[in-house]
């Protein structure tokens, strides 16, 4: 696509922005908001997409359209803070399956990264998982 054309299209996302904004004026709570990014949290960690797409004007935009008053936290948030909760969360699951199973096998896989570090993957398996 020619820069003309992302343009033109751009300019045409923030008019139907600006009318969904006009139309649509509920105040979004902070839990709201906190909900909101974490779904799109696990959205992103589930299917793989990059956390530089957070800050895309066209992604922006599209989340303006379904909730103009929710405004896009920072790709570092979603990184960082955001991606910390959800590895805790399933940290939290995990010791709770350990702490009450009672038969556990280990299983180890490891190999080299291309830039040659080492990966070590851990699988706990369970009689009912």
């Amino acid at each position: 696509m020619s820069s003309n054309i992302i343009a033109k299209l751009f300019q045409k996302w923030k008019k139907v922005v600006k009318v969904a904004a006009d139309q649509f004026e509920p105040i979004i709570t902070e839990v709201d908001a906190s909900i909101i990014d974490e779904a799109i949290t696990l959205a992103f960690v589930m299917t793989g997409i990059p956390f530089c797409v957070i800050s895309n004007p066209f992604f922006v935009n599209a989340l303006k359209i379904l909730n103009p008053s929710y405004n896009v936290s920072s790709r570092e948030v979603f990184f960082e803070r955001l991606l910390d909760n959800q590895i805790a969360k399933v940290n939290d699951k995990v010791d709770k399956i350990i702490e009450f199973a009672t038969d556990i096998t280990i299983g180890l896989d490891g190999w080299t990264a291309p830039d040659g570090s080492s990966i070590w993957n851990f699988v706990l398996l369970t009689p009912s998982r």
